[in-house]
């Protein structure tokens, strides 16, 4: 089987050198990595490593050259067209998952009707402006996280419960929009603490969001968020 450190470093190199970035430092800072690990990875520092960067490392990376880690390492682990057909068939995974979500952004441009077939597992909201205070929620999808907790897909209930947030809440959130909408994509966890005025329920509970600027089929820019709850 070939080497995953080699493989990785042949395909993150050919991305590297397809991306937009001068040098290795501007794509280490963008990913918010250590200055020389990109000029690392690609002069072999990690060939033959069994740890290399770590994985939410190499997910950052991976984000801001608007690739999914997966396509970063799997093609050289098939022989059988058939399989590689079926890794590369984004309808065939999970739709949930953060990977098909981010698969699906790169290979659209970004645009919202790309993730037609996947839309009941995101929520959209407005993108934020300079004046915005509290997230103003577009659409729920009806198997997302936000859904489940409000069980309802109303935008109207939904805003109500982001209007009555602490500010602490109102202010991480949109600062989190507004982060999504300048890189494109951001990936982290967070913890709610939030009593729900639609039922009688206190969520205490830590979650993965995943963040990704869209754009609708106005043209008008959108904040696409996916989220999943961390086990306890």
């Amino acid at each position: 089987m070939t080497d995953v450190s080699l493989v990785f470093k042949e395909r993150f190199t050919a991305a590297f050198e397809k991306s937009n970035f001068r040098s290795f430092r501007q794509l280490s800072l963008k990913s918010e990595c250590s200055e020389p690990l990109v000029q690392q990875i690609i002069n072999g520092k990690f060939d033959g490593s069994r740890a290399g960067p770590g994985v939410f490392t190499l997910f950052r990376l991976a984000s801001t050259l608007g690739l999914s880690l997966d396509s970063l390492l799997q093609s050289k682990f098939y022989d059988n067209s058939e399989e590689l057909a079926a890794l590369n068939d984004v309808k065939g995974r999970d739709p949930a998952s953060f990977d098909t979500l981010m698969s699906v952004h790169w290979r659209s441009g970004g645009r919202l009707d790309g993730f037609d077939h996947v839309k009941e597992h995101f929520d959209l909201y407005r993108a934020p402006t300079e004046e915005t205070i509290t997230p103003q929620i577009q659409q729920i999808g009806p198997k997302g996280l936000l859904s489940l907790r409000l069980e309802t897909t109303d935008i109207r209930v939904a805003q109500r419960e982001f209007d009555r947030l602490s500010d602490e809440n109102k202010k991480a959130t949109t600062a989190f929009h507004r982060e999504v909408m300048a890189s494109g994509i951001r990936c982290d966890n967070t913890f709610l603490d939030h009593r729900l005025h639609l039922k009688p329920v206190h969520v205490r509970a830590g979650y993965s969001r995943l963040g990704l600027r869209v754009e609708g089929k106005d043209g008008a820019p959108m904040v696409l968020i996916a989220c999943k709850p961390i086990p306890v």
